[in-house]
């Protein structure tokens, strides 16, 4: 059994290491509880052993007075005091008498208490946690030297050891729960003061960014790829100045997104609604911007000799023409239109012609109108008494002007045509009379969109 005082001095002593402190903590743990168990079941001992002594001198007694009894006669008078008697002999020595019954079991002891866990705190106290729940602060059983070698994070628990910090500047201290360790500030920031330098032509960025400093902008904007001034919600404001890069055969220079326009038209204002382009010059009188399709011939073309419809700007007989003639009308919208045509080496016995604004086109119209005024005449440079009509429909087989014997005809046709469904237009001419006729050079057609196919006016009208 460990002597309790040289533990004691062990303890105390600065020349111990915290290991050698330790186990003389425990060592004295176990002495205490060995001497308390030693002196309890000691104690229960000599109670048995006493208790057995009574019980056995009890007995002898009450043996002795029952032979006294039964020697002794009834009890007389008193008699006279009698002289003292001789002394009687040594007597011999009784036999050893028989070894006694086993005592009964004790009563149980009352639990120990333990020693559960003990640690030195983080400022070089010995803290000793009983069984029981209790902490006993022992005092400072580490000396100052040695404290500040002790990395125990007290919250954590004995044991959870800080990981070094060695190499680890600018980090932070994490835990998955169960260990410690160093993790890298990452993530982003506000900037709270930021002063601009330099001009404002260009996003190059050089510089440092802190939570004071100054940028510096340079470079030139590239604008290849542009956003939409203003966002996807155009906001109001003004440019003093917007010069528009040169397109190529990809990007437009100027592209409109198809939006709805404005509910009261402000002058100055330029919109699309997807059928056509609107401008504002003074307010709320919008009008229509004439965006023309047109197509004139640079060559002359002789027509089939028949009676039946040919494209007017085809090239299949002639120079200076297109492949088919044919124009992509969208749906849904008006067109106003305007042609002029002048046709020679007609026949001399009715040289006149029929107008079709589709031909052999595949738009469905869902109205025109048009009005034809023009001279059939063999010298179209003669003044000659002219003629005019009038159609309701895409197209007319009857004579466009007023017949004659000329040979050669010439008209202006103004009107429009509004499209249903989507498709083409093919501006074409009928010979009245058949015959190997020369559509002249310059013969031309232009037409414009104005709105919906429904559309009755564009502007402040009442």
């Amino acid at each position: 059994m460990a002597n309790i005082k040289e533990l004691i001095q062990s303890i105390e002593s600065t020349d111990s290491s915290f290991d050698e402190k330790l186990e003389a903590i425990n060592k004295m743990e176990e002495t205490l509880v060995a001497m308390r168990q030693q002196e309890e079941k000691a104690v229960q001992d000599n109670v048995d052993l006493i208790v057995e002594a009574i019980k056995v001198m009890e007995n002898k007694v009450t043996a002795q007075l029952e032979v006294a009894k039964s020697i002794v006669p009834q009890k007389g008078d008193k008699g006279d005091k009698g002289d003292n008697g001789a002394d009687g002999r040594q007597g011999i020595d009784g036999k050893n008498g028989q070894n006694g019954r086993d005592g009964k079991d004790g009563i149980d002891g009352k639990d120990g208490v333990s020693v559960s866990n003990a640690q030195i705190d983080f400022d070089g106290s010995l803290v000793i946690t009983l069984s029981t729940g209790q902490e006993i602060n022992v005092g400072e059983v580490v000396a100052p030297e040695l404290q500040e070698r002790i990395k125990l994070v007290t919250s954590g628990g004995a044991g959870t050891v800080l990981p070094s910090q060695t190499s680890n500047t600018g980090k932070f201290l994490t835990t998955d729960g169960t260990n410690t360790s160093w993790a890298t500030v990452s993530g982003s920031g506000t900037v709270t003061s930021v002063g601009g330098t330099g001009t404002v032509n260009g996003i190059t960025l050089t510089g440092t960014v802190t939570s004071s400093g100054n940028l510096t902008l340079g470079g030139t904007l590239d604008l290849s790829s542009p956003p939409i001034i203003g966002g996807t919600a155009p906001n109001t404001g003004n440019f003093s100045t917007v010069n528009l890069s040169a397109g190529t055969t990809t990007v437009a220079p100027l592209d409109f997104v198809t939006g709805t326009n404005l509910t009261t038209p402000a002058a100055g204002a330029w919109e699309y609604d997807g059928t056509a382009f609107y401008a504002t010059p003074i307010a709320s009188n919008r009008a229509v911007t004439v965006i023309e399709h047109f197509v004139a011939r640079t060559g002359t073309k002789t027509m089939t000799s028949n009676t039946a419809l040919q494209a007017i700007f085809d090239n299949t007989t002639g120079t200076g023409g297109l492949t088919s003639g044919a124009l992509t009308v969208g749906a849904s919208t008006s067109y106003f239109f305007e042609m002029s045509i002048n046709v020679n080496t007609m026949s001399a016995t009715s040289g006149n012609m029929g107008f079709s604004i589709v031909g052999a086109g595949t738009a469905t119209f869902t109205s025109a109108a048009w009005h034809a005024f023009g001279l059939d005449n063999t010298n179209q440079q003669t003044g000659a008494n002219a003629g005019t009509t009038w159609q309701s429909t895409a197209g007319a087989t009857g004579n466009i002007v007023t017949a004659a014997t000329g040979t050669a005809a010439s008209a202006i046709v103004k009107g429009i045509f509004r499209i249903n469904g989507a498709g083409t237009i093919i501006p074409s001419i009928q010979l009245t009379t058949a015959s190997a006729a020369v559509i002249g050079v310059n013969t031309w057609f232009k037409c414009y969109p104005v709105g919906t196919n429904t559309v009755i006016s564009v502007g402040n009208w009442a």
